[in-house]
């Protein structure tokens, strides 16, 4: 019998935990495919103009991760206000001025 929902508590904490410290957590990750999509957009253009939908692999993930980092609850550390790295992505851009 899980009392006052015990077990669902330890579920959402070791989630928590995962994403707070696993592989440095999340923010760490999300920062890191954010720099992904700047290397590959300085060094390697003609990629992302060939295969255009790559930079929207890159957002999607950041938006998994990002929205996964809200609803877990899990905040970034204050001791750098630039961390993560700001979304560096075109796709998004141009999608609030209208254009395609």
């Amino acid at each position: 019998m899980d009392f006052f929902g015990i077990k669902a508590k330890r579920q959402l904490a070791a989630i928590q935990e995962v994403v707070a410290q696993s592989a440095r957590g999340i923010h760490k990750r999300i920062d890191e495919n954010r720099e992904l999509l700047e290397t590959l957009q300085r060094d390697f253009p003609h990629l992302l103009s060939s295969y255009w939908w790559i930079e929207g692999w890159v957002e999607s993930q950041d938006q998994f991760l990002t929205d996964l980092a809200l609803a877990t609850g899990v905040v970034r550390g204050l001791s750098n206000q630039n961390f993560p790295r700001p979304w560096p992505g075109r796709l998004s851009e141009r999608a609030k001025r209208g254009e395609k």
